[in-house]
This record gives C-alpha cells, structure tokens and sequence, in this order.
C-alpha cells in the first residue's frame, strides 16, 4: 500500500525575499560587531579575518545540520 502524496507549496515570494533581507541585515550586523571588537581590542587584520571566519562557520555549519 503507497500513501498519497501531499502537495508541495513553495512559499511566497515574499516570504522569501523577507528572509533573505533578514539574514543579509542580521549577519551583516553581527561582521561589523565582530570587526569593530577586534578593532578595539588590537587584533591584527589577520586575526580579524579568523574572527570573521569563526563567526561565519559558527553561523553556517549549525544551519546547514539543522536544515
């Protein structure tokens, strides 16, 4: 016996371009945080740049397993 299938339903268009701003402007927010602390605490362009990287698998690798 197969189940029937139910029907698919992609999302608004603005549901979508909604979340895409709200990701865009939430990270964005959080890069100019992460920058400006590193700033003020003295750390190297380098360290920066790992600082950024580490927020940004912190961000991406949890919402690619929860996804």
């Amino acid at each position: 016996m197969t189940l029937p299938r139910l029907p698919v339903s992609v999302p608004p268009v603005s549901a979508l371009s909604a979340a895409a701003v709200g990701t865009i402007i939430g990270f964005g927010g959080t890069v100019a945080l992460v920058v400006q602390a590193g700033h003020v605490l003295g750390a190297s362009p380098d360290q920066i740049v790992s600082m950024v990287t580490a927020l940004c698998l912190g961000i991406g690798v949890p919402g690619i397993l929860l996804s």
